[in-house]
């Protein structure tokens, strides 16, 4: 039997990315980084439309967050194409 206090909660959230259309312009999608560093995918518009994946923290971080990712996560970020990201972090 799990002990449920060592299960962490998911408390809050940022977003570390975006999914832009084609036109790398149009969001359709944010990634969020939960506290307990999990990924989730918020649509805005629709799946098939991502095409580019925006980083808006440094690439390290994403990385890291990929790697603990659901593999049906971390294989559809995979096929999007790196677009820019800034040189700050989240």
């Amino acid at each position: 039997m799990r002990d449920m206090a060592m299960i962490e909660e998911r408390l809050e959230a940022e977003v570390i990315a975006r999914l832009l259309a084609a036109d790398r312009k149009r969001a359709v999608g944010l990634v969020y980084l939960w506290n307990t560093g999990e990924l989730s995918l918020l649509w805005t518009g629709q799946r098939s439309a991502a095409s580019f994946l925006e980083p808006l923290c440094h690439l390290e971080i994403l990385m890291k967050a990929k790697s603990a990712a659901a593999a049906e996560t971390t294989a559809f970020l995979d096929s999007l194409v790196l677009h820019g990201g800034p040189d700050g972090q989240c």
